[in-house]
């Protein structure tokens, strides 16, 4: 009996084991119908609504089969490829990820000025390649350095003219046990104005027995009052000063006193305020700071991959060399490890013809193209059907006298490894690479099955209704 409910929008007419109420020719042990059962075997309102229901491919002899029942035949076998495969790109994505340099902080010597200058190497994220060393050589005393794991490889060459101060004034000196305090007690406060705004300092004298005493409780004033000047009571030979210091450097960073404090004390400008003043890499530079942030990440970076600190006028230039400094066994570990997944990926592939792309296989092993006599000289070579085969005491004496470039071939911008990142990165968000790698240039069979279905699928469909006519 024909069927008397609405098919539903996945009906097939392949599959069931009745067809418009008779056996199903694609059951086993059942027949395809001669011509003259057609018309008895066929219901014509049944397979017009699967026909408006569902996208039909025509087999013959009026048969139809459902194009997403194709669709899901052909695409079965890659359910069970695919998710591991996409977790093998995954795996080696991450082995190429540690042969890439990146970020973490050391300093050399003993906080500004921003610059880029400097020649650039790779500056690639986090990795086996992220140690960097710096070395300060001609008048160092002058200059120190601290560089960041991920900052580029460069020299810098420095000639320190004068560094940057803040503004300081200090007193006259007063003898530390003489207990006559109240020229300086008799005055009840002082005022210190900077960036324009006046602040009145009102030191307690209550327990104060000597001058060394009242110097001691103005410091405490001054320091509690939270502005940005400092004081200092400095003592030499029984004799004690008190000092007011800006806490910021550069020419804008000065102040006054006054009130009577200030009056008896006697404050003279012994440092007035400056900019720092240096040549970088030849150029001319002032600051208000005297630390140089060098090599900076990004437009919004306020801190530099490598800052150097002035220390005083140098008399030569000091040059500053940012290199490589690898951990040679995890750089070897991270190699092996990258070229057994690689190689395990791309049999993968090599294993699943008819199902994967071959073309991403070419692109992984493009990824060499332009470095093959490079990664030969550091020992990872293509053998056959594109594999990599390293030879680790080759890499360990490449690492040892040249570094930086190694880690130019492996993972500096445009390296080995970073093609290999990239090309990971890219099937991952996009994973209908893996079957299809712009579809029409590759031919296999789940292409072909597609693309025919596709052409035939208004064909059948005309072939089922001239059928029923």
């Amino acid at each position: 009996m024909p069927s008397t409910g609405q098919p539903s929008s996945n009906r097939s007419l392949v599959g069931n084991t009745r067809y418009a109420g008779v056996g199903n020719p694609f059951v086993p042990g059942n027949r395809i119908p001669s011509p003259a059962m057609r018309n008895s075997l066929v219901d014509r309102q049944e397979a017009q609504s699967i026909l408006k229901t569902t996208d039909q491919l025509g087999l013959g002899d009026g048969v139809m089969v459902s194009v997403d029942h194709l669709t899901n035949v052909a695409t079965g076998a890659l359910k069970n490829v695919v998710p591991d495969v996409l977790n093998q790109l995954r795996e080696l994505g991450v082995s190429a990820s540690k042969l890439l340099s990146g970020a973490s902080s050391r300093m050399a010597g003993t906080s500004g000025s921003r610059s880029n200058s400097g020649s650039s190497a790779s500056t690639t994220p986090s990795g086996v390649f992220s140690a960097r060393k710096v070395a300060i050589s001609g008048n160092g005393g002058g200059v120190l350095a601290s560089v960041a794991d991920q900052a580029r490889v460069a020299t810098y060459t420095v000639t320190v003219s004068q560094t940057a101060a803040g503004q300081t004034s200090t007193s006259g000196g007063v003898v530390d046990t003489d207990t006559n305090t109240s020229p300086i007690t008799g005055s009840t406060s002082m005022t210190i104005t900077t960036g324009g705004t006046t602040t009145t300092i009102t030191p307690d004298f209550s327990a104060v027995t000597s001058n060394l005493g009242v110097l001691q409780a103005i410091a405490t004033a001054v320091n509690a009052a939270g502005i940005s000047v400092g004081a200092q009571v400095v003592s030499t030979g029984g004799t004690s000063t008190l000092a007011l210091t800006h806490t910021s450097t550069g020419s804008s960073a000065t102040f006054t006193t006054g009130g009577n404090i200030s009056n008896v004390l006697g404050f003279t400008t012994t440092t007035a305020a400056r900019d720092s003043s240096y040549t970088l890499n030849g150029s001319q530079q002032t600051s208000t700071s005297n630390v140089v942030q060098l090599d900076l990440a990004n437009s919004s970076s306020t801190t530099g991959r490598v800052q150097l600190y002035l220390q005083g006028a140098t008399t030569s230039a000091v040059t500053i060399s940012v290199g490589v400094s690898p951990d040679i066994p995890a750089v070897v570990d991270a190699t092996r490890d990258l070229a057994g997944k690689f190689n395990a990926f791309l049999g993968n592939l090599a294993a699943n013809p008819s199902l994967l792309s071959p073309g991403l296989a070419s692109r992984l092993q493009g990824a060499a193209d332009g470095l093959k006599s490079s990664l030969e000289s550091l020992g990872l070579a293509s053998g056959a059907n594109g594999a990599l085969q390293l030879s680790e005491a080759k890499l360990r004496d490449a690492l040892a006298t040249n570094p930086t470039a190694v880690e130019n071939v492996l993972g500096g911008p445009g390296g080995f490894a970073s093609k290999i990142a990239a090309i990971t990165r890219a099937v991952q968000v996009s994973p209908e690479i893996l079957t299809t790698l712009a579809r029409g240039q590759d031919n296999t069979p789940y292409s072909s099955s597609i693309t025919q279905a596709d052409r035939l699928e208004t064909r059948g469909a005309k072939r089922l209704l001239d059928f029923q006519a």
